[in-house]
């Protein structure tokens, strides 16, 4: 009968009898396997940190700042005082304040009774001080219009005459001796003041009326009626020794002539 094969020492490894035993090698081999695998699959630092080398941002570019050039200061400007100029003639004052080193660039007229081209003011206060070369408006004098003479013209003429001076016209007829339609004065009358725009009235004749016919039995010149006949009549109740008289508290206006002198006051009534 042969002998039993030995049995192996289990004190030699005790590890790899106990793996053996509880049959767990394969778990550790599987454990190794994965810790291999997942080393090789991660980066190493240098790899990290040439990744994280190539992803930062890089730094902004300094930019030197441009110089900012001199700026050579504006020269002050001069300054003149304006001269006194009110009450002077036109060209006086203009080349008074020329002088000063002011320019005129403008004039103004004014109605006035100052001599006709006296300064009456300035744009720019006397004294003041202006910058050199700067411009100053005078107001000049200009005497006031005056209505024209068209007295012996036609109402037609003298019309046309008063609207280019500037006036608005009105015709009025009054009886006179003159010519029919022609001018016999205005109002205001020639050489007045008047400014543009107003009224000027122009009087123009009339022929006078023509007497009433006389009445073939009435005295002319007497209303009411002293009819014809006696050589004179006398007022009724007073001193007058007729021979014919008038009626009694009639009061007679006398007309015309006054042949019988019933108006003694010259009033233009009879026996009031």
């Amino acid at each position: 009968m042969s002998a039993p094969p030995p049995r192996p020492d289990r004190s030699v490894n005790p590890l790899i009898d106990w793996i053996t035993r509880h049959k767990v090698w394969s778990v550790v081999i599987g454990v190794v396997i994965l810790l291999l695998v997942i080393g090789a699959l991660s980066p190493s630092d240098d790899a990290q940190t040439a990744a994280s080398a190539t992803t930062r941002t890089p730094p902004e570019p300094t930019t030197t700042p441009l110089a900012t050039p001199t700026q050579t200061p504006s020269p002050t400007p001069a300054m003149v005082k304006v001269p006194a100029v009110v009450g002077v003639k036109v060209e006086g004052a203009r080349q008074k304040l020329q002088g000063a080193g002011l320019t005129v660039t403008d004039t103004r007229k004014k109605y006035s009774h100052q001599p006709h081209g006296t300064v009456l003011s300035t744009s720019e206060k006397p004294g003041s001080r202006l910058e050199k070369g700067s411009s100053v408006t005078l107001v000049i004098a200009k005497p006031f219009p005056k209505v024209p003479g068209v007295s012996g013209l036609s109402a037609s003429v003298a019309r046309t005459r008063l609207k280019r001076a500037g006036y608005n016209v009105v015709i009025t007829k009054q009886t006179s001796s003159a010519p029919a339609g022609s001018v016999i004065g205005t109002n205001p009358g020639a050489g007045s003041e008047r400014l543009p725009g107003k009224t000027v009235v122009l009087l123009v004749a009339k022929p006078a009326p023509a007497p009433p016919p006389s009445q073939s039995n009435c005295t002319a010149g007497y209303s009411p009626c002293l009819p014809e006949g006696p050589s004179d009549y006398d007022c009724s109740g007073g001193d007058g020794n007729g021979p014919a008289y008038t009626k009694p508290g009639v009061t007679y206006r006398v007309i015309g002539y006054d042949p019988y002198g019933l108006d003694s006051d010259n009033d233009g009534l009879g026996c009031e």
